[in-house]
């Protein structure tokens, strides 16, 4: 008679649905730290309703904002951005 190697209280669905968890959760943390240990640091430039411009560098224009001081209310002041190429 052939038993099974892991407990009874674990199923198939079971281990598939932990694989599936765990691969999915060393997915994120590879790609959420790729860019910050490569350290590719992008640059937008900020084009305000007055007319005037800003560069602002960080990993994503979120945190490239962040990073200079901008909090989410400057949105209401600032026309558009673009990543500087």
């Amino acid at each position: 008679m052939v038993t099974a190697k892991y407990p009874v209280g674990i199923s198939a669905l079971g281990i598939l649905t932990l694989f599936c968890w765990l691969l999915l959760t060393l997915s994120k943390i590879l790609l959420f730290t790729s860019n910050r240990e490569v350290g590719t640091m992008r640059t937008f430039i900020l084009f305000w309703f007055d007319g005037t411009t800003n560069e602002v560098v960080g990993y994503d224009f979120r945190s490239a904002c962040a990073r200079n001081g901008y909090g989410s209310a400057f949105l209401q002041a600032l026309d558009f951005y673009r990543e500087k190429k």
